[in-house]
């Protein structure tokens, strides 16, 4: 079952499959009937893939997959998820990709963790108005992704420590050249925040 959907509905596994694919980081509970109890998992437990490009569909184009393992933190916690990027000749850069998904990349060279751009907002309003430090956060996701074993979660901090600069990065819509850039990426317009557009 589902507890981020409305209903908290009730699903077997290839319809939760088909009925979350534009929502991969709900949070889902499965029913362990040898123990007697909800055992949370994610949809990459299920088999799930993200596909990058073509409207969450695989891409189509032969040769073999260009796929990675990544880490993915988001408003409800952190997941290790599989990425499969598109591979079309006319195919952007892996980092426009993840872009055009909604994820900003940890790093700019075949980037191992993403945050969703809803996870970056939260976390700047939170900085900005309860001066949440990138440390307390991120211990939050931890909780909130296991609370029992939160020590056992990825920890991808490093990366979040540099919150600041993803932040900028994403308002401005620039890479700085020390990082490979130099050149303006096209960040959808809803990623930006206002006080910060050119």
């Amino acid at each position: 079952r589902c507890t981020d959907c409305i209903s908290h509905a009730h699903f077997c596994r290839d319809c939760l499959l088909a009925h979350h694919r534009h929502n991969p980081f709900h949070r889902l509970l499965r029913w362990d009937a040898s123990g007697g109890f909800w055992e949370r998992i994610s949809m990459a437990d299920l088999g799930f893939e993200l596909h990058a490009g073509h409207s969450g569909r695989p891409c189509s184009a032969p040769g073999p997959r260009n796929a990675r393992d990544m880490v993915i933190v988001h408003c409800g916690g952190v997941v290790e998820m599989r990425v499969n990027f598109c591979r079309c000749a006319s195919a952007q850069d892996e980092i426009k990709q993840l872009l055009a998904l909604g994820l900003f990349p940890g790093s700019w060279k075949r980037p191992q963790t993403a945050y969703t751009i809803d996870l970056l907002n939260s976390f700047q309003l939170l900085s900005f108005h309860a001066q949440t430090s990138a440390h307390d956060f991120y211990a939050y996701l931890r909780r909130l992704t296991n609370n029992v074993l939160a020590d056992e979660v990825v920890v991808s901090y490093p990366a979040m420590s540099k919150d600041r600069f993803v932040l900028t990065t994403v308002a401005l819509g620039s890479v700085p050249r020390a990082y490979g850039g130099g050149e303006r990426v096209r960040v959808p317009s809803s990623v930006q925040t206002p006080w910060y557009e050119a």
